[in-house]
């Protein structure tokens, strides 16, 4: 099958409308958020009723955890008694990932980092 794409003498191309960047509140995207984090909340049906992306809110989702996270860490500071301990034992989820770490108490330090690596990665 042949395909001949020449343009024709005089035809007129209709223009392509420019597509405008939308821009959401800080009030509609927390909103948005918190319409997903609604006990059986189905976030497509969300993404659709709101004409909106699901990377777009699959993102601000993510950035209003991380937000909620950086305020979660304290500063521990262990002492040489509670290195005598033994392990360091922590169980974490985060999506579907569920991890169950037990770190020596001698090396807190390292598990604090460990731990605050894999919280932020992408």
């Amino acid at each position: 099958m042949e395909t001949d794409t020449t343009p024709i003498p005089g035809a007129v191309v209709p223009k392509r409308p420019a597509i405008r960047k939308r821009r959401f509140t800080p009030q509609f995207k927390a909103r948005i958020v918190k319409l997903c984090g609604q006990p059986g909340a189905v976030v497509p049906q969300i993404v659709r009723d709101h004409d909106l992306g699901f990377n777009l809110v699959k993102r601000w989702v993510w950035e209003h955890l991380m937000r909620g996270l950086s305020k979660g860490f304290v500063p521990v500071e262990v002492t040489q008694s509670a290195a005598s301990i033994g392990d360091i034992r922590i169980e974490c989820t985060r999506g579907q990932q569920r991890i169950v770490v037990a770190w020596p108490a001698s090396s807190a330090k390292e598990c604090a980092q460990w731990l605050r690596d894999w919280m932020v990665r992408d």
